[in-house]
């Protein structure tokens, strides 16, 4: 923990929250990183809530580990706003392996404006709302 995060840090464990890593205490945050540690965010959470997802976005590659682990992708409506006929830029992404945002939500991945929202999404059984091409067959 980062040492101005301290404060933080000592709050979430006094409410019963969790610290997670796979680094000892100390190691230097690096870029290359967030995406291990949003690998960690995709499994531990059962959703993941997409706010913006611009080109080469760690967003979207948090959105494809939550798939892998049969976790919900959900859109927040403020990266989604249509503005004179067309998306905002949040959605466009660079070819890559990775679904993109209208991938995503031609597939069926809901679009939340708050946490009542978020709550009847999260409703419905876990990965419902997953992209369907990436489920995997259970029998």
């Amino acid at each position: 923990v980062p040492y101005g995060n301290r404060g933080l840090a000592a709050s979430i464990l006094k409410n019963g929250g969790l610290l997670c890593s796979e680094y000892i205490p100390g190691t230097p945050a690096e870029p290359w990183r967030f995406v291990q540690r949003n690998r960690l965010i995709a499994a531990l959470s059962p959703a993941t809530v997409v706010v913006h997802a611009p080109e080469g976005s760690g967003a979207l590659i948090t959105a494809d580990f939550a798939l892998n682990y049969n976790r919900d992708v959900v859109f927040h409506k403020a990266g989604i706003e249509i503005q004179s006929g067309t998306k905002t830029e949040g959605l466009k992404t660079k070819k890559s392996r990775l679904p993109s945002a209208e991938h995503y939500l031609a597939e069926g991945a809901p679009v939340i404006e708050n946490y009542a929202d978020y709550v009847r999404v999260m409703e419905n059984p876990p990965g419902t709302f997953s992209v369907k091409d990436r489920q995997p067959e259970l029998f």
